[in-house]
């Protein structure tokens, strides 16, 4: 058997390259340590019939070395790591891919979208199924209201209106975000009038008769700068309610669960990330393949 040279510690004192020869008994390499040490004697030790000696090491087998080496957190692939916490996994940017990776992981929070994606059959879907879909989960409905600000005598006209999003513009005096979302409610149009035979403007004012059971609010950051000619971001939102009631025939009361938020100053580049709610005060950061677990504090 080879001969070792090790390193040996004792107390505050260290003792390099000791030779340890294991052709010999483990007697002989007590011996040199007792040597190197200077304690090769009984010394102050105190003994009498009866005393407890501790002797170190186990009298047990040594454990055996596992089958599976383990492997660190800091070692782990972005696959081994999302598998060990029990996090699903992120998307690959294929290439400015990050808005479509950042939307299909706040889709997939939609339990009743993933049901009904694991009950269509292959290569079946058609483009009425997937509308009735959407139309049931996400889609909300306005009573529309026309009416023409430069005739009197021309009647209101009554329509109904479908809507996938609701839009919050940050403006100056918007505070709430449920105050952005009735501001957009009213607006003016130009359009022909049939009475006057020529265009005209209509207030045009829509009421939200249905909401979906899962409503998407775009929160309307980017303004034109004429003066620049460029599409300006504003950095710092307004507060927000945590329960906006916009009206429905239910409560109106919604529970936030996903959010996709835009990094950067220009509308033209920048980047997007999810964040989407787990359980609890836990959150999940996607960013492309990289998902991380957030806790609100």
């Amino acid at each position: 058997m080879p001969v070792f040279k090790v390193n040996v510690k004792w107390g505050k004192e260290k003792f390099s390259d000791v030779e340890c020869n294991t052709n010999e008994p483990p007697e002989v390499f007590k011996a040199q340590l007792f040597a190197l040490s200077g304690d090769d004697g009984w010394g102050n030790m105190k003994l009498k019939d009866g005393a407890m000696l501790l002797m170190m090491g186990t009298a047990e087998d040594l454990p055996m070395e596992p089958a599976q080496k383990t492997v660190f957190m800091e070692d782990m692939t972005d696959q081994q790591l999302a598998s060990a916490l029990e996090v699903p996994g992120g998307l690959t940017n294929l290439g400015n891919t990050c808005y479509m990776n950042a939307t299909i992981q706040c889709l997939r929070s939609v339990p009743e979208l993933k049901d009904a994606l694991k009950r269509m059959p292959m290569n079946t879907a058609s483009a009425s199924s997937a509308s009735g879909f959407m139309d049931q989960y996400f889609a909300g409905e306005f009573q529309v209201t026309m009416k023409c600000e430069e005739s009197e005598e021309e009647p209101a006209t009554k329509s109904t209106e479908k809507f996938l999003q609701l839009s919050c513009f940050i403006e100056k005096d918007v505070k709430y975000m449920h105050t952005g979302l009735r501001s957009r409610l009213e607006e003016h149009i130009t359009k022909n009038s049939p009475t006057l035979g020529r265009d005209a403007v209509f207030k045009k004012s829509n009421k939200i008769s249905r909401l979906p059971a899962y409503l998407t609010i775009q929160f309307v950051r980017f303004f034109y700068k004429e003066k620049e000619s460029v599409n300006a971001k504003i950095l710092k939102l307004k507060a927000a309610n945590k329960k906006p009631d916009v009206g429905s025939n239910n409560s109106g009361y919604y529970e936030l669960q996903a959010v996709l938020t835009h990094k950067g100053r220009s509308s033209s580049s920048g980047h997007y990330v999810a964040w989407v709610k787990r359980k609890g005060d836990e959150w999940l950061m996607f960013d492309d393949d990289n998902v991380t677990a957030i806790y609100v504090q």
